[in-house]
């Protein structure tokens, strides 16, 4: 679903491509989605339970837990049942660090959620 590169250069944008599949369509044939994505820290001492946690909570409306530095959704729609799409998103508030991308999808006439995550690094500038 997603595939980030590994690191970026601070300053820089979050290049993803995500791929879709199975969008059920409403009574006027169209597909109906959310896309949120998320950057948490990707501490060693959160770790993995950190972002699953936030991911749940984010499922219930809940309001983002501290470690999620930058989050935004927006609502499409498409004629077809697939989708592919470029996303870039900018990181340049991020200091050096790991980092973890966290893309959720709803499908809004479904009523379902799938999520995936990816995680990558800002990486200091060496020399100038």
């Amino acid at each position: 679903m997603l595939d980030p590169l590994p690191s970026y250069s601070p300053g820089s944008s979050l290049c993803v491509y995500y791929e879709i599949y199975s969008l059920k369509r409403n009574g006027d044939n169209v597909s109906k989605y959310r896309v949120t994505w998320s950057v948490a820290s990707d501490d060693p001492g959160e770790g993995d339970a950190g972002v699953w946690s936030w991911i749940k909570a984010s499922v219930r409306g809940s309001v983002p837990e501290p470690g999620i530095y930058i989050s935004s959704s927006i609502d499409q729609s498409a004629s077809t049942r697939s989708v592919g799409e470029d996303l870039e998103l900018d990181v340049s508030i991020l200091a050096p660090g790991r980092y973890v991308l966290i893309l959720e999808i709803e499908d809004l006439v479904a009523k379902s959620v799938t999520s995936g995550s990816r995680r990558f690094a800002i990486i200091p500038r060496t020399g100038t």
